[in-house]
């Protein structure tokens, strides 16, 4: 299932006649994690409305028992293979190679399964790196005309500009300027969502906590390491959970050789619990930098292939795209070389962005301006981690249950 360009929802059938059965399963798919929000509710209602059914040559199920059992494994086999994906538009598996060198290869690999030819392709696609940490000098060793970095903004009560998402602010919320250091240098990120804890019974836990990317620190290792807001000297955090990478002996969708992880994310845990306003986003204007209006996270869940939704990051403040994938596997590259590492089932967008708006908030905006969580931002050219993998990951680490949104801290 996609939306078109005009936001009318498309499902592919094989079989016309499972169209009811598709139109239910879509439905609960969108509404889920709506909390009943009255502007998601009516904006599914829209949708299902206008939804339009058209032929396929493979069923999705089809297209995913050949992914999952046998072009996974037969293309990260392959050296130089960066990518593959189901796509829900074109009704076929796709397989990204990293240069032209690779196409032959990855090529006879997947001629030898003996798949149908239309049920997939293989072409070029970009190297998934990590879009790293924007790094600052230390306030004490920065002159802002010579520095070669980026110096840090003043501190609360100096001169600049406090509106801006690179200032300290309190409560603090999504999007903002987040800051750790190492040695002599700081590097900055920006955070996601402020999250909430139930414990399994229900229980709402006076502590809060907030997300953002693993790779904002040592990517995959719980360290204990701490985050400040803005600078690193404004120590608000220390990091509670990192889940480490695993491999195909522990998840068999893990391609043998290799360590993944579904979500470049890690919680950190506030020393305070009044020092973040949970279920708020900054909301910058396009390409601003000015905090703008904050807005409320009323319900979260999944992106899906041709869904618009916004970035804010603390680098380049709001950008804007469309879903082009929702559910693709990438290997990650550090430098132009291969980590032996894989983030599965992540998002892209098109959308804009730059060093250090890692780990901001990739949001849906409804039609009465409140937010749909979607996921964080991780890497160049709109890679993003689903809403839902952030959650379960760090879940399985914290037990219970983590929440972005408004609702969620309701005893």
């Amino acid at each position: 299932m996609y939306f078109d360009g005009s936001g009318v929802p498309v499902v592919l059938l094989k079989n016309s006649q499972a169209a009811s059965e598709a139109r239910g399963r879509i439905s609960e798919l969108l509404l889920r994690g709506a909390n009943g929000n009255a502007a998601r509710v009516a904006q599914v209602a829209g949708q299902m409305a206008s939804l339009r059914v058209e032929h396929a040559r493979f069923d999705f199920r089809e297209l995913y028992d050949w992914y999952k059992d046998m072009v996974m494994p037969a293309a990260f086999a392959v050296s130089g293979v960066v990518m593959t994906d189901i796509d829900e538009r074109r009704n076929r598996i796709v397989v990204g190679v990293r240069d032209g060198a690779s196409l032959g290869r990855a090529r006879a690999s997947m001629a030898a399964l003996g798949l149908p030819r239309d049920a997939y392709d293989v072409a070029e696609y970009d190297v998934a790196g990590l879009e790293m940490p924007a790094s600052t000098q230390n306030a004490e060793d920065c002159d802002p005309m010579t520095a070669i970095i980026e110096c840090p903004e003043p501190p609360s009560g100096a001169s600049g500009d406090t509106t801006s998402l690179r200032a300290t602010r309190r409560p603090i919320i999504g999007g903002l300027q987040i800051q750790y250091s190492e040695g002599f240098s700081a590097f900055n990120c920006s955070l996601g969502y402020n999250i909430v804890h139930r414990d399994a019974v229900g229980t709402l836990s006076a502590n809060r906590y907030f997300v953002t990317n693993s790779h904002c620190g040592a990517i995959g290792q719980m360290t204990g390491m701490s985050m400040g807001q803005s600078t690193a000297f404004e120590n608000v955090s220390n990091e509670l959970a990192d889940p480490p990478f695993f491999s195909a002996g522990t998840d068999a969708m893990c391609p043998p050789g290799r360590l993944c992880r579904y979500s470049d994310a890690s919680l950190f845990q506030y020393y305070s619990p009044t020092l973040g306003a949970h279920g708020r986003v900054a909301f910058p204007n396009l390409g601003q930098l000015n905090v703008g209006l904050q807005r409320e996270v009323v319900a979260g869940g999944d992106p899906v292939v041709g869904m618009v939704v916004h970035r804010i990051g603390r680098t380049t403040g709001r950008s804007v795209g469309t879903v082009d994938q929702a559910c693709a596997n990438f290997v990650v590259y550090d430098e132009g070389f291969d980590t032996g590492r894989m983030f599965l089932c992540q998002s892209r967008a098109t959308y804009a962005s730059a060093s250090g708006d890692s780990g901001g908030p990739v949001v849906e905006v409804l039609s009465d301006g409140t937010l749909v969580a979607r996921g964080i931002h991780w890497r160049g050219n709109g890679g993003f981690s689903p809403m839902n993998a952030v959650l379960a990951e760090l879940r399985a680490v914290t037990g219970g249950g983590l929440g972005p949104t408004i609702h969620d801290a309701t005893p």
